[in-house]
């Protein structure tokens, strides 16, 4: 496996790095939806969806899953244009909690189901301690868990954005387990050259891989 596969970035200035394989238990698949417009760029874009599902990779099957919708505050009216593409209800993210409500809830989660050791606000007061961002916590701690979880996106956008979002509202740094995370697109361009002897790497998008696998979509 090609190690360009896991990327971590930093908090600050989201720079790209690659890391060596993690060995993990469980993939943690994630997707995020998000306030936008078309043919208007919406701005700043928020998190208005925060799905995830554990996958354990030793059955290949769904065993835990984390779902709520997200309250925008700085563009609280959902746009037609994203009602249309996600299907998400204006009073779904108004009845919904704001992000800083839904990321405490979702660090519970993860340490309801073994794949964070501590809560979110241990993480930041660590990093608050010594100067860092949360991605720059040690993670010795992740080690002894007997679950290690991680992060599966389809492109890199979700979990910059999530940084990026959260320092623009001046949230604490971000637990370290949101900084690492391997970009399904980058396997499929992998495994894709390797397959054909290519040297092309492929940019194709969710539908497009599925297609080339032979996989309908779901959801």
């Amino acid at each position: 496996h090609s190690k360009s596969y896991f990327c971590v970035f930093k908090y600050i200035n989201f720079s790209i790095m690659t890391i060596p394989q993690q060995n993990p238990t469980h993939y943690l698949v994630l997707d995020f939806e998000a306030t936008c417009d078309s043919p208007n760029q919406l701005l700043p874009q928020e998190i208005i969806e925060f799905p995830v599902q554990a996958v354990d990779l030793t059955t290949l099957t769904v065993v835990a899953e984390y779902h709520q919708f997200v309250r925008p505050v700085q563009n609280p009216a959902l746009t037609k244009f994203c009602t249309q593409l996600t299907g998400i209800q204006q009073q779904q993210v108004d009845a919904a909690k704001p992000l800083p409500e839904v990321l405490k809830d979702f660090d519970t989660w993860m340490v309801e189901h073994g794949f964070a050791a501590a809560p979110r606000q241990a993480a930041g007061d660590a990093a608050a301690a010594d100067g860092t961002d949360g991605c720059a916590v040690s993670a010795a701690s992740a080690t002894a868990l007997a679950r290690t979880p991680l992060f599966v996106t389809c492109g890199d956008w979700d979990l910059k954005h999530l940084h990026r979002e959260a320092a623009g509202k001046g949230m604490p740094p971000l637990p370290p387990y949101f900084c690492t995370f391997c970009n399904i697109k980058m396997v499929n361009s992998e495994w894709h050259a390797a397959a054909t002897g290519s040297r092309c790497r492929l940019r194709g998008d969710m539908m497009e891989m599925l297609q080339q696998l032979g996989l309908t979509h779901v959801g």
